[in-house]
């Protein structure tokens, strides 16, 4: 499986448990791994190398991670030849993430733990937990899986990728029918959470399974089965062929005609939109709707655009042209070596660490979690940022106290009384 991803990945399940049609749309499709996702590769693999060797990541500073397109990654202290693999120096950030992942595994103790554990739940179905802990005392199988992204939050419960990893652990550990419970941990540190713990989530063992029977294994099913359907939905977000699904332009453009007015059949015929602030409340509702299914669409859409010119494809109406010229160090380290003799202190940029990174390099030092608050005190301030989300977003709505004061629904004689 080495160097191999599954045909029904388990990072995906929750698209194509929904849109089974979505692994035959894709199989043809080039998977292009974002700088973000690449990343990610190399904080698992420093991650892994410490849990193995009993490292911390500060070990690590200021050497060189790399990936490649096969599946394969390392660190080292010397820059590697690229030869086509990503490549990024393991800085202060990794390091920090990294290291709120380690001890949180190491806090959990247990009685075995397993690093980057293969399994196999069905022959298209397979995948690596990149942690699990047996504690026999406890009777719990914890499973943990480590997200570098700070974009898109993740949650543990009901997650179906962590669920199949879960399936996976009892599998690969042979521990089925031992532990009455398996709980899940999502260890997110870089994602803007409420109190950057880490999440948690408990199933039973007999639960986890009859999901597998009831809702996995049929879904797997009807995933590989030919002709399946397609369905469009948020899970469509990250799909490989977003750009080439035909649900999702039937279903922008029969969105685009229930929102607005009327969407002519003539592409060559100008469009009129209205103005955010003549949009009522209700119809306000269907746009923010419309724009979290046609923003993704969009931008798969100009990349595979992009791709196709770059090959030499013309495409009418568009051509592809040169933009500004963007530099930077070919060798960072080399350039500091060349640089800090003819301008000294002028060859560096220096600023104070954030917040979170003083909390880190005070704790290290050995301070207490009271020390540094008090320490820290009045020198930070915290900035709340809110969103407009869907109703299923799992977080709480706030009250913006204007509710107080609404009169849409008050005639003068209620106001009188």
């Amino acid at each position: 499986m080495a160097g191999q991803h599954a045909r029904l990945s388990p990072s995906s399940a929750h698209r194509w448990l929904n849109c089974p049609g979505c692994i035959a749309l894709c199989h043809d499709v080039e998977s292009k791994p974002s700088t973000y996702a690449q990343e990610g590769t190399v904080a698992h693999d420093l991650a892994a190398r410490c849990l193995r060797n009993g490292f911390d990541a500060k070990k690590y500073q200021a050497h060189w991670g790399w990936c490649n397109v096969a599946g394969a990654s390392g660190v080292q202290s010397d820059r590697p030849n690229a030869g086509g693999a990503y490549v990024t120096e393991i800085d202060q950030e990794m390091i920090d993430a990294v290291q709120s992942y380690l001890d949180h595994v190491r806090a959990l103790g247990g009685d075995a733990m397993h690093v980057e554990t293969r399994f196999r739940v069905a022959e298209h179905l397979w995948g690596t937990v990149d942690c699990c802990i047996r504690d026999d005392l406890e009777g719990v199988l914890h499973v943990l899986d480590y997200k570098h992204g700070q974009g898109v939050i993740v949650e543990a419960e009901e997650n179906p990728q962590l669920m199949i990893y879960a399936l996976g652990a009892i599998s690969a550990t042979q521990v089925e029918g031992l532990y009455d419970q398996v709980r899940i941990h999502i260890v997110q540190p870089r994602a803007a959470q409420s109190d950057g713990a880490p999440k948690t989530w408990d199933i039973g063992t007999d639960e986890l399974l009859r999901w597998r029977d009831e809702v996995l294994m049929p879904g797997a099913e009807r995933a590989l089965a030919e002709g399946a359907a397609r369905q469009a939905g948020p899970w469509c977000r990250f799909c490989d062929g977003l750009h080439l699904c035909p649900e999702i332009e039937a279903e922008a453009l029969a969105s685009a005609q229930q929102t607005f007015a009327e969407v002519p059949a003539d592409p060559a015929a100008e469009i009129s939109l209205p103005a955010p602030t003549e949009l009522p409340p209700g119809k306000l509702g269907r746009v923010l709707d419309f724009l979290a299914l046609l923003e993704p669409w969009a931008k798969a859409v100009r990349e595979h655009a992009y791709d196709r010119a770059h090959k030499g494809e013309q495409i009418p109406g568009h051509k592809l042209v040169r933009t500004q010229n963007r530099r930077s160090w070919s060798d960072k380290r080399k350039a500091e070596g060349a640089l800090v003799g003819p301008l000294r202190s002028k060859a560096y940029k220096t600023d104070v660490v954030t917040p979170a990174q003083a909390e880190k390099a005070l704790k290290a030092a050995g301070w207490s979690k009271d020390q540094i608050q008090e320490f820290l005190g009045d020198l930070v301030s915290t900035k709340q940022h809110t969103a407009v989300v869907p109703e299923s977003d799992k977080r709480p709505a706030l009250s913006t106290g204007a509710d107080k004061f609404k009169t849409a629904d008050l005639d003068a004689e209620d106001w009188l009384n």
